[in-house]
């Protein structure tokens, strides 16, 4: 990003970022619910939330002091090319936290589903299925 940066550009830029975000938020915390027994949902639901919160707080704070000190160490004669310069540093932290996030996932290792009772118990009863075919494995 340069002080030449036309509007039009970041807004496709933006859009696309917020596009990827959501397609990833919804499948991850399906993905996270459907670990859980139903007793349990409720609970995650509240600390996914405080979790999320907190993070993001932690985040721009730590993405704001990149920026800044990115901007003071900038080689820019103008205030408005050293703040673009930090900006540009801040992203720049960001991408490689993104790529090593994405990177460990790889190497994150599944472990088997254990259902609770009352978990199986209501997927068969969502599916009208009949009880007496449940089986565990």
């Amino acid at each position: 990003m340069t002080v030449d940066t036309t509007f039009t550009y970041i807004l496709v830029v933006y859009m696309i970022r917020m596009l990827g975000i959501s397609m990833v938020m919804m499948p991850v915390t399906t993905a996270g619910l459907n670990q859980l027994s139903t007793q349990l949902i409720p609970h995650r639901t509240a600390m996914g939330s405080t979790m999320r919160q907190i993070a993001g707080s932690i985040g721009t704070a730590m993405l704001v002091t990149v920026m800044t000190h990115g901007a003071a160490a900038a080689p820019s004669p103008t205030s408005t090319e050293a703040g673009i310069h930090g900006v540009n540093m801040a992203f720049m932290v960001a991408a490689v936290l993104a790529f090593c996030g994405a990177i460990l996932s790889f190497f994150m290792k599944k472990k088997p589903t254990q259902l609770h009772p009352g978990t199986l118990l209501l997927r068969r009863v969502r599916e009208r299925r009949p009880l007496h075919t449940i089986t565990r494995k």
